[in-house]
């Protein structure tokens, strides 16, 4: 019998031959390709319009710083082609109208394996993403967008695709359509309506225990940030209605959900970030809903052997704090994450996640390792929105563990495992307490 070592190994070893393609690929398109001044410019504009931690109004300084290197390196083009004085392009023109638009996507690859199961043997499987997004400024004020995911429509926790479905074609939908509004009367405020990301604050070790990243809220969502507070560097404030089900005859069932974030440079080389939100979630009580339930306690009351209701109500806290010290070679950042639902009618209410890094993937050559523990009781989260990257959903406590590293400054190796036991389980299901484990190798591509 193979050891446990010799076992992971051999398991991580399914993903080496496409991991050495890709790698190939990698090195063949640097050799031959030149990045210019105007490439350069496109992919930091494509990267600010990632990144979802960056306050709007710092998104709209650093475009806007773009926008005047750009428009610098256009000049400077124009005098040296030629001596001549040439006339300014009108602001109708092409050059202008492009510089409305921004597009943006990535691919991921990815071999999964998941083994220890309670009840079903081991399983390996490979899995791919894709995601293209555009957004358009339609005034200096309005900004629209949409995204183009891979994978079931129905499940909105994954837009991974996995691969061995008869040759069949792969599932396309939209999980953003959005309208920002950023009124000149409000300089730091905002309104986004439709279906857009999540736009709170998150872990930076590990982020989807109360709500998966890959969940996207649907509704109105108004933030303001204060860019100067006493005491603190940054105070931002965050309001959303979600409208989780719209139902004909009864009461629609929503989120109302709240962040309040600081941003703190202590030294030159310590800077903090903390952020406590709240979740209240309402009239969830309807069979389809109970029925997607993924691990909540359930009450039967005319004990039919059918789930009536949730055994709890959700009014989920959760307070986030982070420290990032920069004073080595490496970037070191610690974080503590707590959960408590103040509605809950069980005991088990409650979780807790305390994690660190070092390094960062910001260009070709940059690593990161990382870890972090984490506890989740049965009705701290409300299962249909958390995390589904454990192999448990809610009721257990795990580890999750990982490297990433920069092939290029667009292509990222990530190998990852996560490590989860139940808290209470249901013997009657087959459920035991022993360790489950999944192991995922990705190749994560951005354009």
């Amino acid at each position: 019998m193979k050891s446990s070592t010799t076992y992971l190994i051999s398991r991580w070893k399914n993903f080496l031959p496409i991991l050495i393609i890709i790698f190939g690929i990698t090195l063949s398109i640097h050799a031959y390709t030149d990045v210019t001044v105007e490439q350069a410019l496109k992919n930091l504009a494509n990267a600010l319009l990632l990144d979802p931690n960056l306050a709007p109004e710092t998104k709209k300084a650093l475009t806007q710083v773009i926008e005047a290197l750009d428009s610098e390196r256009q000049a400077t083009a124009t005098i040296t082609s030629s001596p001549e004085i040439r006339t300014p392009k009108p602001s109708g023109s092409s050059t202008l109208k492009k510089e409305k638009f921004s597009f943006s996507g990535d691919l991921r690859l990815r071999q999964e394996s998941s083994m220890k199961l309670d009840t079903s043997p081991d399983r390996h499987r490979q899995r791919l993403r894709l995601r293209f997004g555009g957004e358009v400024q339609l005034t200096s004020e309005v900004r629209i967008g949409a995204r183009l995911v891979t994978g079931d429509a129905d499940d909105p926790k994954s837009t991974h695709q996995t691969l061995g479905n008869n040759f069949s074609s792969l599932e396309v939908s939209f999980d953003r359509i959005f309208l920002n509004y950023s009124p000149q009367w409000l300089e730091n405020g905002w309104i986004t309506v439709g279906k857009f990301d999540h736009p709170f604050m998150r872990n930076p070790i590990y982020n989807g225990l109360v709500w998966d990243s890959d969940v996207q809220p649907e509704g109105l969502v108004f933030g303001y940030t204060l860019d100067s507070f006493p005491g603190v560097d940054r105070v931002k404030l965050v309001l959303g209605k979600y409208i989780f089900q719209e139902r004909g005859k009864n009461d629609n069932a929503y989120v109302a959900a709240a962040q309040l974030s600081i941003h703190k440079t202590f030294t030159d080389q310590l800077t903090g970030n903390a952020a406590i939100g709240y979740y209240s979630y309402s009239n969830l009580d309807m069979a389809d809903i109970i029925g997607m339930n993924s691990g909540n306690a359930l009450l039967d009351f005319d004990n039919d052997g059918t789930p009536d209701a949730f055994a709890s109500k959700f009014g989920i806290l959760n307070p986030i704090a982070s420290l990032t010290y920069t004073g080595w070679k490496k970037p070191v950042t610690i974080s503590t994450e707590y959960i408590h639902n103040l509605r809950a009618n069980v005991s088990e209410d409650m979780g807790w996640a305390l994690g660190i890094a070092l390094g960062e993937t910001k260009k070709k050559g940059d690593w990161k390792v990382y870890y972090q523990w984490q506890k989740v009781e049965q009705d701290a989260v409300f299962s249909l929105v958390s995390q589904d990257d454990f192999l448990v959903t809610t009721n257990f406590s795990g580890h999750v563990t990982g490297t990433r590293y920069q092939f290029t400054d667009t292509i990222q190796l990530h190998l990852w495992a996560l490590i989860s036991q139940r808290g209470i389980p249901d013997k009657t299901a087959g459920q035991t307490r022993q360790s489950q484990w999944r192991l995922r190798s990705d190749v994560n591509i951005k354009f």
